[in-house]
C-alpha cells in the first residue's frame, strides 16, 4: 500500500493505516492488523523501509 505502483499511486502511512482498519476482519485478520498498525505506529515510516 505505501509503495508505489505503475496502476497505483502510494499511500501515505496515515492513509494505509486506515485501510488495514477499514479492511481488518474481512480482508486482513484483525489480531494482524492490531499488532501491524502498534509496529507502524511506534516505529513510523522506518518500518516500512
Amino acid at each position: 500500500m505505501t509503495s508505489k505502483r505503475s496502476y497505483k499511486q502510494n499511500l501515505a502511512l496515515p492513509e494505509a493505516i486506515a485501510e488495514l482498519h477499514r479492511c481488518s476482519g474481512s480482508q486482513f485478520d484483525p489480531e494482524i492488523v492490531t499488532v501491524f498498525v502498534e509496529i507502524l505506529q511506534k516505529q513510523g515510516k522506518s518500518a516500512l523501509a
